[in-house]
């Protein structure tokens, strides 16, 4: 007869993971220590758009009419370096860091007066009451965080697309996505950034 173990599952505690900065900053395609879960997954998304909308408008133009009748002026732009030279995303990478470390100071004094708190009952009120503010403050900094990202997204976006105008492209695609071809334009825009 085969012995059968018993096992317990524990329910995990519903908190953030620690990670360090090297975790994020491998995560991260950019450097910036988001984990990925900024402006890297919108990068990453309005690329595999740009690609499919390119896809079709070449298709479209040259094959659905059965000739080109205009010519096809496709720019690339390496979207890290854009970003990476952006005063707007480097002044919102330091805002982040500020608010980070105000919320680590914030919960470091939550914490001491929870534990030099030795009635048991207003102890676990103490928690509750901070934890709950924890996580308002954390969500508020996600919030604004993600509102100034996408902000300064848009106005990348229209930078991209001036800059291109300007040159005379009527396509352009991220430079991530393309194999062969294409001008790249990045060195204009980054100076167009700053």
């Amino acid at each position: 007869m085969k012995d059968k173990k018993k096992t317990v599952k524990t329910p995990k505690a519903k908190s953030e993971p620690q990670t360090t900065a090297a975790e994020n900053t491998q995560a991260c395609t950019c450097g910036c220590g988001c984990n990925g879960k900024c402006h890297c997954k919108a990068k990453t998304i309005i690329a595999a758009i740009s690609l499919v909308v390119a896809f079709c408008l070449i298709v479209g133009a040259c094959f659905g009419m059965g000739k080109c009748n205009k010519q096809l002026k496709v720019a690339i732009v390496d979207l890290d370096a854009v970003v990476l030279n952006s005063p707007q995303v480097r002044a919102l990478k330091v805002d982040r860091t500020t608010k980070a470390q105000e919320l680590a100071e914030w919960l470091q004094n939550a914490e001491k007066e929870v534990n030099n708190t030795k009635d048991t009952k207003k102890k676990d009120e103490l928690l509750k009451k901070y934890n709950a503010e924890f996580a308002a403050k954390r969500d508020e900094n996600t919030r604004y965080y993600n509102e100034q990202l996408r902000i300064v997204d848009a106005n990348i976006t229209q930078i991209i697309v001036t800059e291109a105008q300007k040159l005379g492209y009527n396509f352009v695609m991220a430079k991530a996505n393309v194999i062969f071809g294409g001008d790249d334009i990045t060195p204009q825009v980054i100076k167009a950034v700053k």
